[in-house]
């Protein structure tokens, strides 16, 4: 992995600065991909689209933020950078909060972000933890989901098999089988056939796949 430039953005509230990177290259030698569609690539990271200013604590979209300026990552920024600090890494509460603001703008900014939840939530898993803090969390689980269903387009085959996934992860494996039945996209066989023994092994929850 190659360090792009460290951009400086202003807040479009308050105008606090913060920080964000950039790969001028990347590979995903070394990647993991899991069975929920999430690819973790060590040499290839991703960038929220989403922050809260550290000052005024708005969630915004960082693309709607004033580009101040930027430094290269090998070099000490100037002074007015030097204590800018990093953007802010949304936790599951925030994507909640950033919905009932109303930030996403169409149906498919609503699906990214209901998929960054379903995401989060799996990648406390990942991280050997408990998906669950409490009982509230998981109704909060499982209404992110339902919505997601239906904004998920069963034509779009890596969304065919999120809809699957989703169908196994609440438990409906009946349901995640009809639908991995109806799957026929030879180069995703493969996929197909672990979530099929999953559903087999009754397990519901997230897997890695390769």
């Amino acid at each position: 992995m190659l360090p792009g430039p460290i951009y400086v953005y202003g807040c479009p509230q308050c105008g606090h600065y913060f920080a964000r990177g950039s790969i001028a290259s990347g590979n995903t030698f070394g990647s993991r991909l899991y069975s929920d569609g999430k690819r973790i690539s060590p040499m290839l990271p991703d960038f929220s689209e989403l922050t809260r200013c550290e000052s005024c604590h708005k969630i915004f979209k960082i693309r709607d933020a004033r580009k101040i300026g930027s430094y290269d990552f090998w070099k000490q920024p100037e002074e007015r950078f030097a204590n800018v600090n990093s953007a802010e890494e949304l936790e599951i509460a925030d994507y909640f909060e950033a919905i009932r603001q109303g930030i996403p703008e169409n149906k498919d900014e609503e699906h990214k972000l209901r998929r960054e939840i379903w995401w989060a939530y799996n990648d406390r898993m990942r991280n050997d933890g408990q998906i669950f803090s409490d009982d509230q969390d998981e109704i909060l689980w499982k209404e992110n989901l339902e919505i997601l269903l239906d904004l998920l387009d069963q034509n779009k085959p890596a969304e065919h098999l999120m809809m699957a996934e989703i169908q196994r992860n609440l438990g409906d494996f009946e349901a995640c089988m009809n639908l991995l039945k109806t799957f026929d996209h030879p180069d995703l066989s493969w996929v197909k056939d672990i979530m099929t023994g999953e559903c087999r092994r009754g397990n519901r929850w997230v897997v890695e796949v390769r």
